[in-house]
């Protein structure tokens, strides 16, 4: 019974460390995919030839995972243009982003308070910059993702040890 007890407990452990290294994946792939939509963004709404809807399908089409359902949620969104401020709906539609921090979203929400508001070249650099707020974040996560990757997987598994070994 004490081996069985033994084994549910460090096989608890693993799937803890497990789930926080996948967590971690996940927010650096959202990052990555975000940082990579804007410059979609950019150079589509730079071109001047489409609209921020066609711009925001492109960048949509051209994603996936949360960054996907983040802007199918903005685009479901734009036909309550009118009751809400597009600003607004990029906001709801940011604040699901679950994936990332509340800094990493933040970065997220300004771009949308100049998103059709402004003219080309200050969305542009809007965009840009966000962009590079996104790469600067998202190199901070690697490095630490490095650094403290396997703690994150050894720590729980330690922890089981060390509880199985006191109980015993």
């Amino acid at each position: 019974m004490k081996t069985v007890g033994a084994l549910l407990i460090l096989s608890a452990a693993l799937i803890t460390g497990l789930e926080g290294l996948r967590r971690a994946r996940l927010r650096e792939n959202t990052l990555q995919s975000l940082a990579a939509s804007f410059l979609i963004l950019r150079s589509e709404i730079s071109s001047g030839l489409v609209t921020t809807e066609e711009a925001l399908e492109a960048a949509r089409e051209r994603s996936g995972g949360r960054t996907r359902d983040f802007y199918s949620a903005v685009l479901s969104g734009m036909d309550r243009l009118g009751e809400k401020t597009f600003a607004e709906i990029w906001t709801e539609a940011a604040e699901e982003l679950d994936a990332v921090s509340k800094e990493e979203r933040d970065a997220v929400i300004e771009v949308g308070s100049g998103l059709g508001r402004y003219d080309r070249e200050t969305v542009s650099a809007l965009l840009e910059r966000a962009e590079s707020r996104l790469g600067s974040m998202l190199e901070l996560l690697e490095k630490k993702r490095q650094k403290e990757g396997r703690l994150k997987l050894i720590l729980p598994i330690a922890a089981a040890a060390l509880f199985i070994i006191l109980m015993l």
